[in-house]
């Protein structure tokens, strides 16, 4: 599923080169490793390219270029690194000012040659160790030290030949798209967002920012996804966006795209929900025309790529085939079918599922959810001027096929079970994992979403208060909710813990009795204080950053409410009281509205 090799610390300041696969198939272990020395003997014997050489060059200093970029506004927690690094292991701090000056001055005069030789002192044999690491499984061969040194000997006498580096260079948008201008503006002044309606039906709504410098975020959705498939083709098609993802776009398959891309910040991806598809992506300001171009090529030129096909199914097989011994997979495994009364589309990954993925099915499926970009709307958001953005929009947004269709998803009929209580007995670690998932009917209003995660703020203190830091009976409790729009006004609201399991009833009790409380007698104003406090410093930050005010306005968007309510949110923390949160609570958990799934180790 994934091999590679770097140079890193390892313990204390000793550092190791390391080249290694992940999620090897079942018996391919020698296989695995012949691939991975073989690809290291022809760098040893033959060297690196000229083109590799230059490509990681401009990566390196592009990366830097950036970070330098955004020196003014570098968050917190990457300084916070670099001290601690400083401190353990002596890594100086010079400013990343003099890190990109730096490079500039000394990449350049980097040869081939020195690279070269510097590869045949990283891995020798007299400094080389081999581990393998695999499940205990019946029908697994464990290969021997004896079978690994045959592969070690055999690659050393191969006959190799030297990597051809392959790249194209034609143009990545070959026929240049016919534009269609903007036919309606609407500014929205309280939070500064425009909304550009184009003449062939697409929506963009473009918000310029200073949060960043070098940053610009995407989003797109249009109604429909994967609900308008029948339930015998869903799995077919399950996979489809990802497909996609690993072919390539145009005349570029995907190995030929990453090497086109290298030097440049930027991603696209285009995606598949159950109710609505798109794209999500990013970049740096300079990269922007790129962006939509990729944009452009995601709706007009998808591949139907049988290699990257195979490579995504083989990927997502080897995912699975690591996962599936894990307590923690079958535990969620169960949660997922109890929760959903084993609905069609709420199955697990199997193998099985992987492989129903139809080529053609899934290519025709994305073509078809991609023809029509008239009910596509767009979220730019960041680092830009308007009227620069402008025309890029006009010309590749802008040259999308539009059809005018009119449709919208489909109810799939997706219903919650309550009134459960599941087992899992998987692996032999003396831990449990508990989840309790309570759901019910929701009028779905941004003030009942408030009160539901002031409720949970509430809730996620208390059950730390009392199971973590008074009980000691677990590392981490949580509470998480989720509240739907569409196809059916609902909520859930999941709690989670990990205990021994010599404690989960006792907890579980625990877990009871702090919902009745909140539910008979309200919570204390301390309580309401720390919520209002941190859901007003949450939306301090929250507001200034570009990743937030995007979500958010899709939220409200997607689900036809005014955008402008996105200012309100202190507003609405300053009128929480311990009333609300009790009211909300006691609508909320019910006696019977609420499944309970437990994981314990397997029965000796």
């Amino acid at each position: 599923a994934f091999g590679g090799g770097g140079k890193g610390r390892f313990i204390g300041d000793a550092e190791v080169f390391t080249i290694q696969a992940f999620g090897v198939k079942d018996n391919r272990m020698a296989d695995c490793l012949d691939v991975l020395l073989s690809e290291y003997e022809k760098v040893n014997r033959f060297g690196f390219t000229a083109t590799e050489m230059e490509r990681a060059k401009t990566s390196i200093l592009r990366s830097y270029e950036k970070s330098a970029s955004e020196k003014d506004k570098t968050e917190s927690r990457y300084l916070a690194d670099e001290f601690l690094r400083n401190f353990l292991q002596d890594e100086i701090i010079p400013g990343i000012q003099y890190e990109y000056d730096f490079h500039k001055k000394y990449l350049p005069t980097i040869t081939l040659d020195e690279v070269n030789v510097l590869t045949k002192t990283l891995m020798t044999t007299s400094n080389r160790v081999v581990t393998v690491s695999m499940p205990e499984k019946e029908g697994l061969h464990v290969p021997t030290e004896t079978e690994l040194q045959a592969v070690i000997d055999a690659v050393q006498k191969k006959e190799l030949k030297p990597y051809e580096d392959k790249v194209s260079t034609k143009p990545l948008v070959e026929k240049e798209p016919a534009p269609s201008l903007v036919a309606n503006e609407k500014y929205i002044k309280e939070i500064d967002v425009t909304e550009w309606t184009l003449a062939n039906g697409v929506k963009v709504v473009v918000k310029p920012t200073d949060f960043k410098n070098d940053e610009i975020m995407m989003y797109a959705f249009s109604p429909g996804g994967s609900s308008l498939v029948n339930d015998k083709d869903y799995q077919s098609i399950t996979y489809a966006s990802g497909i996609i993802g690993m072919s390539g776009i145009g005349g570029y398959n995907n190995i030929e795209l990453q090497k086109y891309l290298t030097g440049k910040i930027v991603r696209v991806s285009p995606w598949i929900g159950e109710l609505t598809e798109g794209l999500n992506g990013s970049c740096s300001p300079k990269d922007l025309e790129t962006m939509m171009q990729l944009t452009y090529l995601y709706f007009t030129s998808p591949r139907k790529d049988s290699t990257g096909y195979l490579a995504y199914k083989m990927q997502m097989n080897a995912m699975f085939e690591n996962q599936k011994a894990s307590p923690e997979k079958a535990f969620q495994d169960s949660l997922l079918v109890t929760l959903y009364k084993h609905h069609p589309r709420r199955q697990p990954i199997t193998t099985e599922t992987i492989n129903k993925a139809d080529l053609q099915k899934s290519f025709e499926f994305y073509r078809n959810r991609f023809a029509d970009a008239s009910d596509f709307t767009f979220f730019i958001v960041g680092t830009f001027k308007k009227d620069e953005l402008k025309p890029v929009v006009e010309k590749y947004l802008g040259g999308l096929p539009t059809i005018k269709r009119n449709e919208t998803w489909r109810d799939v009929n997706v219903q919650y079970a309550q009134g459960v209580e599941k087992t899992v007995y998987k692996g032999i670690e003396p831990k449990s994992n508990v989840q309790i998932v309570y759901s019910g009917q929701f009028n779905y209003t941004p003030g009942n979403r408030w009160e539901m995660e002031s409720m949970r703020d509430v809730m996620n203190i208390k059950l730390r208060e009392v199971i973590r830091e008074e009980k000691g009976g677990t590392y981490g409790v949580s509470v998480s909710i989720g509240t739907e729009h569409y196809p059916v006004q609902r909520y859930t609201v999941m709690i989670r813990f990990g205990c021994n399991p010599d404690r989960v009833e006792e907890l579980t009790k625990t877990v009871y009795e702090q919902i009745d409380s909140l539910k008979n007698f309200g919570t204390k104003d301390i309580y309401i204080t720390k919520v209002k406090e941190t859901q007003k410093r949450t939306n301090e930050t929250n507001l200034k950053e570009n990743r937030y005010w995007m979500t958010s306005l899709y939220s409200y968007y997607f689900n036809g409410e005014d955008p402008s309510l996105i200012l309100s949110k202190d507003a609405m923390a300053d009128k929480l009281t311990p009333a609300m949160v009790q009211k909300r609570a006691k609508e909320t958990f019910g006696d019977k509205n609420f499944i309970r799934v437990v994981l314990y180790p397997e029965k000796k």
